[in-house]
């Protein structure tokens, strides 16, 4: 990528590791009944509460990163 700034930077190590974390979370909700007998529905419903979270810190983020690369875009025209 072109003439990155330093805080959209920071923004994409930020998407990345939600991304992970989200990955990794609902990775967990599909297996959660790997050796157990017995997964209650609060396990789950955390589970996915957790991840629904991550995903809307991802949404926020992505609200970010275009109005940092509109403001950079416009600090080039002047």
């Amino acid at each position: 990528m072109k003439d990155i700034t330093t805080e959209i930077k920071e923004y994409k190590e930020k998407y990345d590791f939600l991304c992970n974390t989200v990955r990794d979370l609902e990775w967990e909700l599909v297996t959660i009944r790997l050796n157990k007998k017995i997964v209650t529905k609060n396990e789950m419903d955390m589970l996915q509460t957790e991840i629904d979270n991550y995903r809307e810190n991802i949404g926020i983020l992505l609200n970010k990163v275009e109005f940092a690369i509109q403001k950079n875009n416009r600090n080039k025209e002047l």
